[in-house]
């Protein structure tokens, strides 16, 4: 693998272990403080939002592409 490659992978993996100890970490903090509300609806967004980028992302690959979704 190119050093190139290496750096990439290094600081995408990372990155998105910060990103997820974030998340985690605010949302436990949520319930630590007895928020149940926010607790469910931080959860409910980030959740939802992640997924409605795969779905999108997806749908505009396969239109790009050319292939038709199975």
């Amino acid at each position: 693998m190119s050093g190139e490659a290496r750096l990439l992978l290094g600081v995408g993996v990372l990155a998105a272990f910060t990103t997820f100890s974030t998340f985690s970490y605010e949302t436990f903090r949520l319930l630590e403080e007895g928020d149940a509300a926010l607790f469910l609806g931080n959860v409910a967004l980030n959740v939802g939002s992640c997924l409605g980028a795969v779905l999108l992302a997806g749908s505009l690959m396969i239109r790009l592409s050319g292939v038709s979704g199975a």
